[in-house]
């Protein structure tokens, strides 16, 4: 009784700390760019009042960078203060401020706009969405509820939901580099994609994987239990 009570506890602290770990797997790009979400929460909000004024706003984007010629590679310079020398410094990732020129170039690229914010509206819904089967599964573990089909359908549900993440974030990837494209270009550089969400696909495939086995365990049980 106490070993399985040992067990029990167990599971009640890794599923705590996978918790965190997935608040802060959703929130790591907030972490390390806070300063430009911040800007951006900020011009949001100016560029709505600007909208009620009549003006039209600007954009912020952040740009990946790739020199097109090594020349060019070190385009700039920073001051080190602990010996008063400039280092030469390379731009890769920078932010910079779009101003439209006026309404026309605004609606040419809604397409963009509407589609970046249906897919972070799809990505909050799918967060929210994963942890919910996540703990149905932990919670019949717990409970010793382990070798039935619904657990395979749940683990199948997080696996696709897992995946689901990663093709929304490789989406949202590229509509923000046709975005920007579609409005910038910079001399001596070009404008490359930055893909993220590799993390979404490893641990979609390793849920159907689990899925997968534990289905296997399941049929070995039924197959077992009728044998007996």
């Amino acid at each position: 009784m106490e070993n399985r009570n040992r067990k029990k506890r167990s599971i009640a602290l890794l599923s705590v700390l996978a918790g965190i770990a997935y608040i802060y797997l959703i929130s790591i790009d907030f972490i390390n760019h806070w300063d430009s979400h911040m800007n951006s929460f900020a011009e949001g909000y100016r560029a709505s009042a600007e909208g009620r004024e009549g003006r039209i706003p600007d954009e912020s984007f952040s740009l990946l960078l790739n020199s097109e010629n090594i020349e060019y590679y070190y385009s700039d310079s920073l001051l080190n203060l602990k010996n008063n020398r400039y280092m030469p410094a390379k731009f890769q990732i920078v932010d910079v401020k779009y101003h439209f020129e006026d309404n026309k170039e605004l609606r040419q690229v809604l397409k963009y706009r509407a589609t970046i914010f249906i897919i972070v509206f799809l990505l909050l819904f799918l967060f929210i969405a994963v942890p919910i089967y996540f703990y149905k599964i932990i919670g019949a573990f717990y409970k010793d509820h382990i070798f039935n089909h619904t657990n395979v359908r749940r683990l199948k549900i997080v696996g696709s939901l897992l995946l689901i993440i990663y093709g929304l974030q490789l989406i949202f990837d590229i509509t923000l580099y046709c975005y920007q494209r579609s409005l910038i270009d910079i001399t001596h550089y070009t404008l490359s994609i930055y893909l993220s969400g590799a993390e979404w696909l490893f641990m979609g495939l390793i849920a159907l994987l689990i899925a997968n086995i534990l289905k296997r365990s399941v049929e070995m049980k039924e197959e077992s239990d009728l044998t007996i």
